[in-house]
């Protein structure tokens, strides 16, 4: 035990032996006293009315109920429409309660966070636009459908026939016997993704069927002509360690990363969101005595139970009990 403690304590027992010499009436006299209005000097004060003596001996100097600035001694709220309204909107009911810091705080998060939500949304629809537009321009499906199933003297179906085993086509006769295969009809999401995922699908990009594109900017490997890699050559290729990439295909890669990073940040912002008004609620129900030990005075049986967290009493002369209190 501190020494600070010990006036107040022997204060406590000289009280509790004149109450019980005194008698009733005069113990009655006594809490009215005790029970009076706070002095206005600031000093802390001791309410046996509501206080057990025998646990002031294990109060620390620290304790709410020293300083005068706790609710320990207090009812719990318990307004419901005020966890509610920090549910919808983080730091609402925290506002509303007078807890002006904290939900201060909360709301200004939540309006940044909803801020780049919407101009990362935004930012992924534009570049997903872009993307579209340049692979509508650059890959042709009729070119890639020839190659797979063509005219057999034409130059891209041979060339496709060469890497149908790479790719996994070997025993693809038509377009329709490609197992990725999919129609933007049936699928448009997909149908884009697949046009810069899979390397069966590169015979559609530009380079293997446009020798005038080629002509004007990939002359150094097709020397004007279509693109026309072939196997152990990578003197054929635009990259040495993979003969499916085009300068195009790999632009194309590029855009949808950017507009998938962009939904990304946005999907994350969004459990943020989620994550913040759980962290609001949770908090609110502490602050209104819904959870937690922050407020001791019972609660009406009207208002059903409530749990009040961990308590430890002693019990014997040198023991102590632990245990989860509730009130009713």
């Amino acid at each position: 035990m501190k020494l600070q403690s010990i006036p107040s304590v022997l204060l406590v027992l000289c009280i509790v032996s004149t109450a019980n010499i005194a008698g009733a009436g005069e113990l009655g006299v006594i809490e009215r006293d005790l029970l009076a209005p706070a002095p206005t000097d600031g000093r802390p004060r001791v309410d046996l009315g509501s206080v057990d003596p025998a646990m002031l001996l294990q109060q620390d100097s620290s304790d709410a109920q020293w300083e005068g600035g706790g609710v320990a001694d207090t009812a719990a709220p318990r307004r419901w429409w005020a966890v509610l309204a920090s549910a919808a909107v983080p730091g609402l009911g925290e506002t509303l309660t007078g807890y002006y810091l904290r939900g201060g705080a909360l709301i200004a998060a939540d309006v940044a966070v909803w801020a780049v939500w919407f101009d990362k949304n935004a930012e992924g629809d534009d570049l997903e636009e872009e993307y579209r537009a340049f692979a509508l321009e650059h890959w042709s499906e009729e070119q890639w459908k020839a190659s797979v199933g063509g005219t057999p003297d034409s130059g891209i179906d041979e060339n496709f026939r060469l890497w149908a085993e790479d790719v996994g086509a070997t025993d693809a006769e038509t377009f329709l016997d490609i197992p990725l295969w999919v129609s933007r009809e049936d699928d448009e999401r997909e149908w884009f993704e697949n046009l810069g995922k899979w390397d069966v699908f590169a015979w559609g990009w530009r380079e293997f069927w446009d020798p005038a594109w080629n002509e004007e900017n990939n002359f150094e490997v097709t020397r004007g002509g279509a693109y026309r890699p072939q196997p152990d050559d990578p003197g054929t290729w635009f990259e040495s360690d993979d003969p499916f990439a085009t300068p195009l295909r790999r632009t194309y890669q590029a855009m949808r990363n950017e507009s998938n990073d962009a939904f990304e940040t946005r999907d994350t912002l969004t459990n943020v969101a989620l994550l913040t008004r759980v962290f609001s609620l949770l908090q609110m129900a502490y602050l209104e005595g819904f959870i937690g030990n922050r407020y001791d005075r019972s609660v009406p049986e009207s208002e059903g139970p409530v749990s009040r967290g961990p308590s430890v009493r002693p019990f014997g002369v040198s023991g102590a009990s632990l245990a989860w209190k509730v009130t009713y």
